[in-house]
């Protein structure tokens, strides 16, 4: 079981998505940082406790059991009338493996829900970028790769890759049959070592240098999961041969030219930030755009039915959502057979079938974009693209 009562960051998003042990109850508040309404904490965060134990007991768990399983959240009742808390939300996550508790930036609803997996799409509110990006630090001598997300910074250096260029040119060269010899002279004193094999070869510096980045590609291709956006931060001219070598089809052809070394892994992000927002940006409007031309066109690549999309996306074919986050479709769905039940209200056991399309596009690595209504491609209240 694993606790936890922070700040937002995209990769609760993630988590909450591999962890479905039954019952999932998610519990969502809209709070305030200062003045009287900090007061009605306790009392709004009790009454919405009270929401969920009604809800486990529609669905089989009663008395006691309900009320054990709710006793985390009970717990932060009394904790919140003796803190203060700095965000406009909060989330609340509770099942057999996770008691999670979430500060949010940006502000929510107050809602209860309980099923067979956790409600996430509020959240989605709090993630400006949709999928991850990483950013390699870039060093003549040192390179290192680091996993963002909008809110958070993480290095993600393989293994394999070399630290240095020495050790990646011994690498390659062991890999070819070359062998290194270090001569010593009468004296005791050692020289230069001399390298033995077919071709010699030229070992300036520049060379030596593409040859180091050509394993850190290779390393790249191995690590990064494509489409992911790569940001190289480097001095320009190191970012130059960095970029000659590549053959990541998703790097930025914009980056960081201040020296990375010099920068804290704050300030890494935030330089970074700067980069990829605008193009994520674009990345909403290129699908917006796709949405439109095929819808245009009669393409069954457009969809905006939530039948249509709820399985699409649950065959791993949804490329990227677009859903109005102030909205719920109520109901259930039977992932194998595919049949698809939507009521007008809340039901005892129903799912928002909106939050089910957008944790499975989510989950097949695609894209979910939170948009107000009316701006939603072809005026609904969700739209998709498909990959084929």
């Amino acid at each position: 079981m694993t606790s936890s009562h922070a700040a937002f960051t995209t990769d609760d998003i993630c988590d909450l998505l591999i962890k479905n042990g039954k019952p999932c109850v998610s519990v969502y508040m809209q709070t305030s940082e200062t003045g009287e309404a900090t007061k009605q904490h306790p009392i709004r965060l009790k009454n919405l406790h009270n929401r969920a134990r009604e809800k486990l007991s529609g669905i089989g768990m009663k008395g006691r059991k309900a009320e054990e399983y709710l006793r985390p959240l009970d717990d932060q009742v009394g904790l919140m009338t003796m803190q203060q808390h700095a965000c406009h939300g909060m989330g609340f996550f509770i099942n057999e493996d996770i008691r999670r508790f979430i500060h949010l930036p940006d502000t929510t609803e107050d809602l209860v829900v309980v099923g067979d997996r956790f409600h996430i799409i509020p959240l989605l509110r709090s993630a400006a970028i949709p999928m991850g990006f990483y950013v390699l630090r870039l060093g003549r001598k040192d390179v290192s790769l680091f996993r963002c997300t909008c809110t958070n910074i993480e290095v993600a250096t393989p293994e394999d890759m070399p630290s240095t260029i020495d050790e990646a040119l011994l690498l390659d060269l062991s890999e070819k049959g070359v062998q290194f010899k270090a001569a010593t002279p009468h004296g005791g004193q050692p020289r230069p070592g001399t390298f033995h094999g077919q071709g010699g070869g030229e070992n300036n510096g520049k060379n030596r240098i593409m040859e180091y980045f050509r394993t850190v590609d290779d390393c790249i291709k191995k690590t990064v999961e494509q489409p992911a956006l790569l940001i190289t931060a480097g001095l320009p001219s190191v970012r130059t041969l960095y970029h000659k070598v590549n053959t990541y089809p998703y790097i930025v052809d914009d980056g960081i030219t201040e020296n990375p070394f010099d920068c804290s892994g704050e300030e890494l992000h935030r330089k970074a930030l700067a980069v990829v927002d605008p193009l994520m940006r674009n990345v909403q409007d290129r699908f917006v755009e796709e949405y439109n031309h095929r819808a245009g066109h009669a393409d069954e690549g457009a969809v905006n039915r939530i039948d249509a999309a709820i399985r699409l996306a649950c065959e791993g074919r949804m490329r990227a959502l677009f859903v109005d986050p102030a909205t719920h479709i109520w109901g259930r769905y039977d992932q194998v057979s595919g049949e698809l039940s939507r009521h007008a209200h809340e039901e005892s056991g129903d799912m928002d079938l909106l939050n089910i399309t957008a944790a499975e596009t989510l989950a097949h690595k695609g894209d979910v974009f939170t948009l107000e209504p009316g701006k939603i491609p072809g005026g609904g209240v969700i739209a998709g693209v498909t990959r084929y």
